[in-house]
């Protein structure tokens, strides 16, 4: 997902650093200084759009894993009434919750790690960003471009922002390296094991 940002910020960086050999220097960068901060915003974008889908996911996992749970609870207590027939549905439920859970389990991996290297993407495109904003505003003081260093302060809240931004992915970086297993056991559903040991009851004295 992120190739093409990554690809459009090379291009801005070189850009910049190309343009810091003309006469025109301030003038010519400050584009290309905005176009790396477009480029880490849509990043930014991508990565709410991926920890949304990971929130998803670890919600749906989740009840993938108590379905199964319960269908060969279901299952097992259907065996002893004894019902074949409801046993052998509630197998085959179970089997497709499992096969559910093994491929949200996956996916899971596959966008955490997806978040992983868009986050450590992020913060290197920050650290470019950070000093090609030092390099313009020492040149612009170089040539006494006033105006000009007034003009590109105008942006410092959109910096401030980057560096919430840095921060946040800091503090996720060391969340994860404390990671621990999000999905508890399934927690026992006593009212389906109720009906099911009542049908056992029943089909009992039936016998």
């Amino acid at each position: 997902m992120f190739e093409d940002l990554r690809a459009a910020f090379r291009e801005a960086v070189d850009n910049f650093n190309r343009e810091l050999g003309k006469t025109r220097v301030v003038d010519g960068v400050d584009s290309h200084v905005r176009g790396m901060a477009d480029e880490i915003t849509q990043v930014r974008a991508g990565l709410k759009r991926l920890e949304a889908d990971i929130e998803s996911t670890k919600s749906k996992l989740t009840k993938e894993r108590a379905a199964a749970a319960t269908c060969r609870r279901r299952e097992k207590l259907a065996r002893k009434a004894p019902d074949p027939e409801t046993a052998e549905i509630a197998a085959v439920h179970a089997q497709r919750h499992e096969e559910r859970v093994v491929l949200l389990a996956k996916k899971l991996e596959v966008v955490e790690e997806e978040l992983a290297l868009g986050r450590a993407e992020a913060r290197s495109m920050l650290e470019q960003l950070k000093e090609a904003r030092s390099r313009r505003d020492s040149l612009a003081a170089a040539v006494g471009r006033t105006q000009a260093r007034n003009t590109f302060s105008g942006s410092d809240d959109l910096f401030e922002d980057f560096d919430r931004f840095a921060a946040s992915l800091d503090e996720n970086a060391a969340t994860s390296s404390a990671h621990v297993d999000f999905d508890p056991p399934p927690r026992p559903e006593p009212d389906i094991d109720a009906r099911l040991a009542e049908m056992k009851r029943k089909m009992g004295k039936q016998g």
